[in-house]
């Protein structure tokens, strides 16, 4: 879908119906008269502003917001910062997708630091049998809801509000310990799995927001 879009955004430029400022930066969003009239921006070390009848946000994630993400290191809220000191009201900010299986890659033979991008591993492999444990290799999602299909869960009318916290938290952060909360790696096991059919990484997190 991104694909289709900036192909279309690039067909339109050609075509000399709109201009694209590129490698700028957008710092502040300008206001006259309590509207938001205009942008400033950061282009080679300068500041420039521009101004239109309208202006529309089309921004990034904020992944970045909370410590466990498969998203990209670039997903910081910075669009969403901009709005938000114009005045305009944030909502639904904590409904983020926490993605249960990835990988962190090690350097030198040490875990990744959290907050490193990790390589997704596709959803596929749970549907071809693994299952979510802890970084002691015990099952969790019993605990929380006794289907084994967690995604079927939390769309489900019968999950209540402190269920659903709990998988967030949990998928967010893997697993929690007792007493001070701390967090722990997990891990996917594919011990239920067909080998001839697990699939492996399909694609980086950068690729899927």
């Amino acid at each position: 879908m991104a694909n289709a879009l900036i192909l279309a955004v690039l067909d339109a430029q050609d075509a000399g119906k709109i201009q694209v400022l590129g490698h700028s930066q957008a710092t502040s969003l300008i206001q006259s008269e309590g509207r938001v009239t205009g942008v400033e921006f950061l282009r080679n070390g300068r500041l420039e502003s521009v101004f239109g009848d309208a202006v529309l946000l089309a921004t990034g994630g904020a992944g970045q917001l909370f410590a466990q993400t498969t998203n990209p290191s670039v997903a910081t809220a910075d669009g969403l910062a901009l709005a938000w000191r114009a005045g305009a009201e944030l909502a639904d900010l904590e409904f983020f997708q926490f993605h249960p299986t990835s990988m962190v890659l090690s350097a030198a033979g040490k875990p990744a630091p959290f907050g490193a991008d990790p390589l997704l591993i596709s959803e596929a492999v749970r549907g071809e049998g693994a299952i979510l444990v802890d970084a002691n290799g015990e099952r969790f999602m019993p605990r929380y809801h006794p289907t084994p299909n967690w995604r079927r869960a939390t769309s489900s009318p019968a999950a209540s509000p402190s269920t659903l916290r709990h998988l967030v938290i949990l998928t967010a952060t893997s697993s929690l310990t007792p007493g001070p909360w701390k967090r722990t790696r997990g891990k996917a096991s594919l011990r239920n799995a067909s080998p001839r059919s697990a699939p492996g990484p399909r694609s980086r997190s950068r690729l899927d927001t």
